[in-house]
């Protein structure tokens, strides 16, 4: 019976929660543009909202930083800011 037990707990497999890809863009936004010259706290924030979209979060991952990030940002907080 004890040999049963041992291979059940052995096959069970831990299930670690996969961290979206959502919260990842917001700590990385958070990371690379807090206190970052030209970037507020208003930008954060409305930033915040705008990788809400798993869409634009995913693209938010997949770049490098650096200007063309800088650039993209601008654009999707411009574009946010005109729908409001």
């Amino acid at each position: 019976m004890k040999c049963v037990e041992e291979m059940a707990a052995a096959s069970r497999v831990e299930v670690v929660p996969e961290v979206s890809v959502i919260r990842k863009a917001v700590m990385k936004l958070r990371g690379e543009y807090r206190g970052k010259p030209g970037w507020n706290t208003e930008d954060l924030v409305m930033g915040y909202q705008l990788l809400e979209n798993p869409a634009k979060a995913d693209v938010f991952m997949g770049m490098d930083g650096g200007e063309d990030q800088d650039e993209w940002l601008r654009y999707q907080l411009r574009r946010e800011r005109h729908v409001l």
